[in-house]
């Protein structure tokens, strides 16, 4: 998230999660505070509503009063991938699970390829966040690195796409 303010004159600013603190005492600091620009980037905020107080100060030290701001973080679902068994997959069935880092309203889709081009689906039982799926490893694939796409959709109705860890996996069906 970028939070911002432009402000009319050149000025100093902080913000703070609490509407009581003097601008003195406010711990945050904006990441480019210059002139009548000030950016703040905010990363990894898990959802949730968000209310930053901000009052800014002049180089006379007056201080103006104090803006409230408040925004709401929705992430879309992720998920993770993991075998049951330690890689290289050999031939036959490989069984996996697929954990959602929240509940899908819907059993969310994962699809694997050992070339890059063409997917196959996994079927996948389950609920809330906990998924599990087999797949076929052929014995005619010989050596190589598979690739796992993934769609989800969480209880608000928003698609997420990202696998956060076992997007690939190794192959090795040669005796």
């Amino acid at each position: 998230i970028v939070f911002q303010i432009v402000t009319e004159r050149s000025v100093l600013c902080r913000y703070s999660q609490n509407p009581s603190i003097p601008y003195t005492s406010m711990e945050g600091t904006f990441d480019y505070n210059f002139g009548t620009v000030h950016k703040k980037n905010f990363y990894s905020l898990v959802d949730g509503t968000y209310t930053y107080y901000v009052s800014c100060r002049n180089n006379s030290d007056t201080t103006n009063g104090v803006l409230s701001s408040s925004f709401n973080v929705i992430t879309p679902i992720s998920a993770r991938v993991s075998f049951t068994m330690d890689p290289p997959l050999s031939a036959g069935l490989a069984s996996l699970s697929v954990v959602t880092s929240k509940p899908a309203s819907v059993p969310p889709i994962l699809s694997y390829s050992f070339n890059g081009v063409s997917f196959s689906p996994v079927p996948l039982y389950g609920s809330n966040t906990i998924w599990q799926g087999y797949l076929l490893v052929p014995s005619s694939i010989g050596t190589a690195v598979g690739s796992f796409i993934f769609s989800g959709i969480d209880a608000e109705g928003f698609t997420g796409t990202e696998i956060t860890s076992g997007s690939v996996f190794v192959v090795d069906t040669v005796k």
